[in-house]
């Protein structure tokens, strides 16, 4: 069940993440023809743009969150207070121990 969520998360931020990120290519895309029509035009594509760039900022949001949320429940969070070569040295250690008392 467990591992049924987690994947369910894991999909729904990389769906909702993808959103997000072909509205940010087509905001830019649509600001820079609203630079090449000019005008009225032009005004009302880069205001349209403007909105959909609020709707990409609400959906980056919600990324995050879902993000965030798969994250602690996989519990495969890379934020841990030991470092890495740490983690090796005392893993070394205990070899060494293990081969000494053989």
């Amino acid at each position: 069940m467990k591992k049924t969520i987690t994947n369910l998360f894991a999909n729904l931020y990389a769906w909702i993440a993808f959103l997000t990120m072909s509205l940010g290519l087509l905001t830019a895309v649509m600001f820079g023809a609203s630079l090449v029509i000019g005008g009225s035009a032009g005004e009302s594509v880069a205001v349209l743009a403007g909105n959909m760039m609020s709707w990409g900022i609400r959906f980056a949001a919600i990324a995050m969150v879902v993000g965030i949320v798969h994250t602690y429940a996989a519990k495969e969070h890379s934020l841990t207070l030991k470092s890495e070569s740490k983690e090796v040295a005392d893993k070394e250690i205990q070899n060494a121990r293990v081969e000494e008392a053989m």
